[in-house]
């Protein structure tokens, strides 16, 4: 068999992807990679070395795997680690980061950035998608050897500060423009954190919308009533996990037509993180509320979802994170509008004691990918930590489809061109191989 110049054998253990599930076949598993490090054919080690005796051999103990992609990270944030405590709600713990935060340099951060991101990529991770407020950080992933996205924020409660803020990314963009392996976009903060009028700017030209309205939704394929811990996942069932974003027959049946002409939406913003992001939003009260108001920023009476909804934000290509405390209405508005979920659980646990509702997302046909956040909210960037804390949370969900949402459903939501395989220590995942969970 004929094979590109440059493929390599990466051999382990064991291999696991949705499309083939778990294998452990007696003498090992192995992946042919072309030159990027993709797979070209998978198989029993012994089949794959008699078939490809020529190709150079990567050998050694562990699990072989589609890179894990982790797509919210804030790796301006590493410079903070452990630093933050939480337990005092969103606005409490914002106030206790910016406090942190103003003893560090710019150049201690940027050190601190790019350890991190050179961590990252030593645990498997071969993508990523960094939220950044002020550092220049596409250099940062291409010096770390990752691939994925720079998404440079705009932070503003007020025009003046939105005017200012807007032209600094986009000097920030200039000076590390996108590459083959590294996307730069502009992106707003949060529907709280960003002005109206920035996020508009930010999500593209706006066709006029109707009253939002929650589309009728089929059930997806992956939220069977009853599913057991123990029950192969659907997706490893090749073909399922259709471009690793969305599942067969778990899309919103959305009227035809209905993106046609649509605003093409922001990148990348938080959205329904807290009750004090809700509580200003709708009621203008809150623990956010006296900063805020301070600042001229202006309440919409609207729930987070609805209120970005208005302004365009929320399109095919957006990646709403963390959503713990949207409703399920405003998960149906997102999913009909072809957005993607991104949870970071054990952030959500640190800041405000609370979890994503999995089962509502679930439940709502909205694709959902996995990020780790920061090290001020995180105890670590290990994205099979993220794995693990929704696996113990909802024993109802395949473990399969945790890991997919892990490796290649974050390929998809990032837009990768190339999506590497890595191999990884089998215990930093023993649920896969009948570990406890």
């Amino acid at each position: 068999m004929s094979t590109r110049a440059g493929a390599r054998l990466l051999v382990g253990e064991a291999l696991w992807s949705p499309g083939t599930g778990l294998l452990e076949p007696e003498g090992g598993a192995a992946v042919v990679l072309d030159a990027d490090g993709g797979d070209v054919e998978t198989g029993p080690a012994r089949a794959l070395v008699e078939r490809h005796p020529d190709l150079p051999r990567d050998e050694g103990d562990g699990l072989l795997m589609p890179g894990l992609v982790d797509c919210h990270v804030h790796l301006e944030c590493a410079v903070l680690a452990g630093q933050v405590p939480g337990g005092v709600g969103m606005a409490g713990w914002v106030g206790r980061l910016l406090r942190v935060r103003s003893a560090y340099t710019v150049e201690q951060t940027e050190a601190a950035a790019l350890e991190a991101a050179r961590t990252i990529r030593g645990l498997g991770t071969v993508a990523i998608g960094d939220v950044c407020t002020f550092l220049v950080t596409a250099p940062i992933l291409a010096a770390a050897g990752l691939r994925g996205s720079s998404f440079l924020e705009v932070l503003a409660m007020n025009e003046e500060e939105a005017s200012a803020a807007l032209a600094d990314a986009r000097a920030r963009r200039n000076a590390a423009p996108a590459t083959e392996e590294i996307d730069v976009r502009m992106v707003p903060h949060s529907p709280y954190g960003t002005t109206a009028s920035a996020i508009r700017a930010l999500a593209g030209p706006v066709r006029e919308r109707g009253a939002a309205e929650p589309l009728a939704l089929r059930a997806p394929a992956f939220a069977g009533a009853g599913a057991s811990a123990e029950a192969p996942s659907e997706l490893e069932v090749p073909g399922v996990y259709a471009a690793g974003i969305a599942l067969e027959g778990g899309m919103p049946a959305v009227p035809e037509g209905a993106w046609e002409e649509e605003a093409p939406g922001v990148r990348s913003i938080h959205a329904a993180e807290h009750a004090d992001e809700v509580d200003w939003l709708v009621h203008a009260k809150g623990a956010f509320a006296e900063v805020l108001t301070k600042k001229g920023a202006v309440s919409p009476g609207e729930t987070p979802l609805r209120f970005l909804d208005s302004l365009g934000a929320i399109g095919a290509e957006t990646l709403l994170v963390h959503l713990v405390v949207a409703s399920p209405e405003e998960l149906a508005l997102a999913s009909s509008r072809g957005a993607t979920a991104v949870l970071c659980p054990r952030s959500n646990l640190h800041i405000g004691g609370a979890l994503p509702d999995l089962a509502a997302i679930r439940a709502a046909g909205l694709p959902y990918v996995l990020g780790t956040d920061s090290l001020a909210s995180s105890p670590d960037h290990d994205l099979l930590g993220e794995v693990r804390t929704l696996a113990a949370a909802n024993p109802e969900v395949p473990l399969g489809e945790l890991l997919a949402a892990a490796t290649t459903g974050g390929a998809a939501a990032l837009g990768l061109r190339v999506h590497p395989w890595v191999r990884i220590e089998k215990d930093r995942i023993p649920e896969l191989f009948g570990g406890a969970r």
